[in-house]
């Protein structure tokens, strides 16, 4: 007589792998992401662009997160939102612009500057650093500005008044300066 036996045999499926692929619309940092079908996608890449902050992915159905269901490959394009920066004046011993500010938009010209003022001295315009900020500079990153002066520079010239000796001298200093040493006249 003869033996025989049955055998169960169980298929076993793998799911399929689908791909997200990443449109970085300006920005950098992400390429493609792999997930199982029917599994959410997990998390997902976070690109960069500068003077932008990374709002969400989405593709023609609406947004796209971690927990979105794969069902098949997709293309998602980055959604940007544009920064803005502050621009605040340092007087730097001056007055009329401490507390005032400016905000603009990423890559925008910062447009007009305050003017300070300080007795006895040219302002010659604000600067971060050694760099000159002007009404053209472009908004690029929140800064102080500080402002720069250079000190009057006066003449003193003598009247001899019916003596002699000084008059044809004169002597220069910066305000806030000493005269220095002074002519004394002969009469």
């Amino acid at each position: 007589s003869k033996v025989e036996n049955t055998i169960t045999v169980t298929a076993k499926w793998k799911p399929k792998r689908y791909t997200i692929n990443y449109n970085n619309n300006g920005g950098d940092g992400c390429t493609t992401k792999n997930a199982d079908y029917g599994t959410p996608w997990g998390k997902l890449c976070e690109p960069t662009r500068e003077g932008y902050s990374f709002v969400k992915w989405t593709n023609d159905t609406g947004t796209v997160t971690k927990d979105t269901i794969c069902y098949g490959s997709i293309d998602v394009l980055a959604n940007w939102s544009i920064n803005s920066y502050t621009l605040t004046y340092n007087d730097n011993g001056g007055a009329n612009c401490a507390g005032k500010s400016i905000t603009k938009e990423y890559n925008k010209a910062w447009g007009t500057l305050c003017t300070p003022t300080r007795t006895g001295y040219d302002f010659k315009g604000w600067y971060l650093d050694s760099t000159q900020v002007t009404n053209t500079s472009l908004a690029k990153a929140t800064i102080e500005v500080k402002a720069k002066w250079t000190a009057n520079k006066y003449t003193l010239t003598y009247d001899d008044n019916t003596g002699s000796g000084c008059s044809d001298e004169s002597v220069k200093a910066a305000y806030g300066g000493s005269w220095g040493k002074l002519c004394t006249p002969k009469k």
